[in-house]
């Protein structure tokens, strides 16, 4: 499975990146939102994204203009009750 990480810390980016890959996954890193959304809106995008919540250019919660996937995502954490 193919996975995004859009982290703007470098280090952050790289323990993300380093573990996922070694639990076997492929693995995609981007430093803003601008670009996670570049990634993640063509049909073949990877499925899951880790998203930082705070980013340059769109924060992770932005909705992108391929819109759909991540803003429902968004919408289902943004309900979520953290208590």
């Amino acid at each position: 499975m193919r996975i995004l990480i859009a982290e703007d810390e470098m280090m952050s980016r790289k323990m993300l990146q380093k573990t996922l890959e070694r639990a076997g996954y492929e693995v995609t890193v981007v430093e803003n939102g601008r670009q996670a959304a570049d990634h993640l809106c063509p049909a073949d995008g990877p499925r899951l994204a880790l998203l930082d919540w705070v980013m340059p250019e769109l924060d992770g919660p932005g909705s992108p203009p391929c819109g759909p996937m991540i803003s429902s995502a968004v919408t289902a954490l943004r309900s979520f009750s953290w208590s």
